[in-house]
This record gives C-alpha cells, sequence and structure tokens, in this order.
C-alpha cells in the first residue's frame, strides 16, 4: 500500500449501515436524476426514496439486485 493514502472508510464520515444510502445518493447524482424522477421512472414512492437515501427504510435485495433504481 502506499504510504501516503488511507483506506476510503477512514476518511469517509459515514458508518457502515449508511452506505446503501450513500451509493443511492451518489448513483441519483451521477445519472442526473432527482428524487421525483427516480419515483417516476421505478414506480416507488419519492417518500419511500427519500427514506431509503437517510437509511430509514431498507433498499431491500430485490430492488438492489436488479437494478430497478438505477
Amino acid at each position: 500500500m502506499d504510504t501516503h493514502s488511507i483506506p476510503w472508510w477512514e476518511v469517509l464520515p459515514f458508518k457502515e449501515e449508511e452506505l446503501p444510502g450513500v451509493f443511492l445518493v451518489g448513483a441519483s447524482y451521477q445519472e442526473g436524476m432527482t428524487q421525483a424522477a427516480l419515483a417516476e421512472a421505478t414506480g416507488i414512492p419519492r417518500c419511500h426514496i427519500s427514506e431509503m437515501e437517510n437509511g430509514r427504510r431498507p433498499i431491500g435485495k430485490k430492488i438492489a439486485t436488479t437494478g430497478l433504481l438505477l
């Protein structure tokens, strides 16, 4: 390992249980989609997407593995 680098988990202020929501926010941003646009494209209520992003609702294995969200 390069002595001038450190693992990402030592830098980012997220707990492990927050990572699915963080990844969802990042993927949505990368695709240029708002919560409303993502809700319309997936049929998932926007409030549920917000809850997923904020770690208050599990994303769920089926949604995560099918790529339904993005």
